[in-house]
Order: structure tokens, then sequence, then C-alpha cells
């Protein structure tokens, strides 16, 4: 099931409970579908979607049966007062991931790679491979 279609407005942020979650990413020249790796249990995806209202950069799609936690901006906004310090958590775990983004992205574009697999959240965080 696709949870994501890249170039579009995406509705949430997604955290995936349970499962695999395909991603992908069409080359804007070349047209050409890339890989870009999969999402793992506890792994966020659509984050533009929460924090800036943009399109999706990327098509995210189930690899067979998967749970995932849909979070909406307004849901986001009404958790900081539901539970402040739930919230702080979240929003650590955005940061985290954001950053870890960026500095792949960066690390991209100084090796000139342009077919680069994303790597898995444990292999970011700790250089495993999962």
């Amino acid at each position: 099931e696709r949870l994501l279609t890249q170039g579009e407005q995406g509705a949430a942020m997604y955290i995936l409970v349970s499962g695999k979650v395909h991603i992908t990413r069409r080359d804007t020249i070349s047209q050409e579908e890339q890989d870009a790796g999969e999402a793992r249990d506890g792994e966020v995806f659509g984050l533009l979607s929460l924090v800036e209202h943009m399109p999706s950069p990327e098509t995210c799609t189930a690899e067979g049966p998967a749970t995932v936690a849909a979070l909406t901006p307004e849901r986001y906004h009404a958790l900081f007062l539901l539970s402040p310090s739930l919230a702080r958590q979240l929003q650590y775990m955005v940061a985290v991931q954001l950053a870890r983004e960026l500095q792949w992205k960066n690390q991209s574009l100084r090796k000139g790679l342009t077919r680069q697999k994303r790597p898995s959240l444990l292999e970011r965080l700790f250089g495993v491979s999962g």
C-alpha cells in the first residue's frame, strides 16, 4: 500500500510501528525511479509534511503488512497540550531524524553520488547493518 507519493502534499508524519516501508525517489532530471532504502520499526517518515507542509520528496510504500501511526499537524500541536513530556520526546526524535537525513544528504553531495542507498536508522546511528 502506498503511504506517500513523491511530489504530493502529505497530510501527516508517519511512525512505523511494525513492518517495512520501501522508499524510492524519482530523479527529477532522468525521471528514473531510484531505491532510497527502507524504513523499519520505530522510524519516522513524511517529516516535511509535518514540519514544513511541503510535498513529499519520496514515495513510501508498505512492503506487506505494516502498522503505522499517523500524526497530523493538528494532533502534533494538541500533543503539546495533552502531554508536554511526550511531545518533547517526539520533537527530539524528529530533530534527530532530520539531522541524520541532512548528514546523509551532505555526505552524498560531497562524494558526488546520486544513487546511494539510504542506510537504516541502526546503520546511521551505530554503523550496524540491520
